[in-house]
């Protein structure tokens, strides 16, 4: 799957979505999570979490249902044997 169709899914999951909160979960890390809901009203549940990693050319989209804590898409796909310097789960 080429990476214009990995954004065409996240785009179409959070196309009705409302962003609810933004946060960097980790001090000094390149890291931001955006957090969506159904609703805009306050306090609403969060659905899905968009984390963005931001490492020049190792850039990231991860896209995970909240509930589950379930990857659902990525902008790029890591596998475990492509990567020797982190931890693929």
């Amino acid at each position: 799957m080429c990476l214009s169709a990995h954004f065409t899914n996240i785009r179409a999951i959070l196309a009705e979505k409302f962003l609810v909160a933004v946060s960097l979960p980790v001090p000094y890390e390149r890291v931001a999570k955006f957090e969506f809901a159904a609703s805009a009203v306050p306090n609403a549940e969060r659905t899905h979490s968009l984390v963005v990693e931001v490492v020049g050319a190792r850039s990231n989209l991860v896209l995970v249902e909240c509930k589950t804590d379930v990857v659902l898409a990525a902008a790029y796909q890591v596998y475990a044997q492509s990567v020797s310097s982190r931890t693929c789960m």
